[in-house]
């Protein structure tokens, strides 16, 4: 959406004319410019967010999509612009010389993003690509802070396996692509991630760290598999099953009482952290009442496993439904068969809510997984 005019004119000029122009001429640099740059910037965006507002009271969703689209493209290119001034450990370093100004239009453009995020979250492009320059500089601002919350978590007596988690978590989102290639989703949900756990300072904080990564529904396999075993080795430390029970039961009251959010997702479209635990904890104080035979987490011996993930497995079960080769019976009883006797290479206990969901969800990058999985399967067919 090219606007011939928008809100930002004084931002956008201090970035690609005043900040050029002052670094290649080398004027004199005055400490009372810190002041009235922000002063400058400010009124600016106070008129800006003013007429956001007015957008999302007046405008349909469509407009206010293009509308925060552009803001947000707008915004990622004057960072993308402003490295081109000056370079990464510039930007992100606070000074006291002139190189602060650079810092200073930096965290002002974080702040406007920040403010489209917590008022626009749903209207902003989560697949967005940034640019080459941008990633660089996010890698940089990333590594530097796991670095001190590596540290401050390892002097805290935090388990190591989550820690090494964590790591491999943040770290490999941006080492994977050797392109160094990153979307605008995963930049902003490790950023949000990166600040929770910079604020955890006491001793013996892995309650602590697991209730944010239950929030931030941190759904990375590593993780599901940590918690599991945790409550298993708990489980079995304890000397009577109803101690057992009780510690299961303890677990559910803890997820109950961590607040509910549908913004953040580590990995959009993956299995839903909470939904998942939740199911196995059910499943396990079955166990220990007696109602199922009790297994261990990884074992496959009662389960018919799938490689598949979770999404893949509910729309290929829907193709059979709807093309009537399963017949006779209701879409809820077969879901809560499958539920119940099925697992996936992402879980081992599926949750009948979740998996309900993706049943009808029929989402691009699933139907393509699942359309390449039956062509193999006609090649195999035909070699038969």
């Amino acid at each position: 959406m090219a606007y011939q005019y928008h809100h930002l004119p004084r931002l956008e000029r201090v970035v690609c004319e005043d900040l050029p122009d002052f670094y290649i001429n080398d004027h004199p640099y005055s400490p009372v410019w810190n002041s009235e740059l922000k002063d400058l910037l400010k009124d600016e965006a106070d008129a800006f967010i003013a007429h956001l507002h007015y957008t999302f009271s007046q405008k349909s969703n469509k407009t206010k999509r293009k509308y925060v689209g552009f803001y947000q493209r707008k915004l990622i290119f004057l960072i993308d612009s402003l490295l081109t001034v000056k370079p990464p450990e510039v930007i992100l370093t606070p000074s006291k010389g002139s190189n602060h100004l650079c810092h200073i239009v930096y965290k002002h453009i974080e702040g406007l993003l920040k403010y489209l995020e917590h008022y626009c979250f749903n209207h902003l492009d989560a697949l967005m690509a940034l640019p080459s320059r941008v990633y660089i500089l996010v890698l940089s601002d990333m590594h530097n802070r796991w670095l001190q919350i590596d540290n401050t978590l390892r002097k805290s007596k935090v388990s190591p396996q989550l820690i090494s988690i964590l790591n491999e978590v943040i770290l490999k989102s941006y080492q994977a692509s050797k392109e160094g290639f990153i979307t605008f989703h995963q930049w902003r949900y490790l950023r949000k991630l990166t600040n929770e756990l910079s604020q955890i300072e006491v001793e013996n904080s892995d309650d602590l760290i697991e209730k944010i990564l239950f929030y931030l529904n941190f759904n990375d396999e590593a993780f599901y598999v940590y918690l599991v075993n945790k409550v298993e080795l708990l489980v079995e430390g304890s000397p009577f099953n109803t101690t057992g029970q009780k510690l299961v039961h303890l677990w559910k009251l803890k997820l109950t009482a961590i607040p509910v959010q549908n913004k953040w997702v580590l990995y959009p479209g993956y299995f839903n952290l909470r939904d998942q635990f939740t199911a196995w904890l059910k499943y396990k104080l079955k166990s220990l009442k007696g109602n199922y035979v009790h297994t261990l987490a990884n074992s496959t011996s009662q389960f018919i496993r799938f490689s598949l993930s979770v999404a893949q497995l509910a729309l290929l079960l829907r193709l059979f439904m709807e093309a009537q080769i399963i017949n006779g019976q209701s879409v809820r009883s077969v879901i809560k068969l499958v539920t119940q006797v099925c697992a996936t290479r992402e879980a081992d206990v599926l949750s009948f809510r979740s998996f309900y969901n993706k049943y009808y969800l029929n989402e691009e990058g699933t139907r393509q997984a699942v359309k390449s999985i039956l062509l193999n399967l006609l090649e195999h067919l035909d070699r038969l």
